[in-house]
């Protein structure tokens, strides 16, 4: 799989240039599975290395966008 494949991408080759695209397709790849708390994860940690990489700008979007969907899921939970 793509997280996989992301992985071993970190593991071998965290100091090169295809580090940043990797990190940034294994948070859309967990987003893509619907596992949303994963992504939020993997985007946050992606800003965390690379904060004015390529994916910067889309990935504050997302971190903004999953942060409130967060919210709303929590929300949604504690009503009766």
């Amino acid at each position: 799989s793509a997280v996989l494949y992301c992985d071993g991408i970190h593991e071998n080759y965290y100091d090169t240039p295809w580090a940043d695209p990797a990190q940034y397709l294994k948070a859309r790849s967990f987003n893509a599975l619907g596992n949303r708390s994963r992504a939020l994860q993997e985007y946050q940690e992606y800003l965390e290395k690379f904060p004015t990489g390529k994916h910067a700008d889309t990935a504050r979007r997302a971190v903004a966008a999953l942060s409130e969907y967060r919210v709303q899921q929590s929300s949604s939970e504690a009503s009766p």
